[in-house]
């Protein structure tokens, strides 16, 4: 879906489905679920000439499940997440701590 979407952004393509015909010529055949299909919809009309933009409505973001924990520290024992939230270019949430502030999340 990430290739599809690239070639849409760099306007090789313009709509999903000339998209995942090239992907499908070059690798295998995509059977595509209809949720991502939709994602590359939601692109194409973004990145169109004249584009449909998403609702501007304050969003609330209730919570985050990431599974299994992903295994980036340097030990590959956690992950140490950190979420910047951005409102036009300025950043909005509290500034990245250090390191060793942030809480580990492990597999135990």
């Amino acid at each position: 879906m990430l290739l599809c979407g690239l070639l849409m952004y760099a306007k090789l393509v313009s709509v999903p489905e000339d998209a995942l015909q090239i992907f499908g010529v070059k690798r295998t055949p995509i059977n595509m679920p209809p949720s991502q299909l939709r994602y590359l919809y939601y692109l194409s009309n973004i990145i169109r000439p004249e584009p449909i933009l998403p609702h501007f409505r304050p969003v609330s973001l209730v919570s985050l499940t990431v599974q299994p924990v992903p295994l980036f520290t340097k030990a590959r024992d956690g992950c140490r997440p950190f979420l910047e939230v951005f409102n036009e270019d300025r950043l909005i949430s509290p500034p990245l701590r250090s390191y060793e502030s942030m809480h580990l999340y492990n597999m135990a």
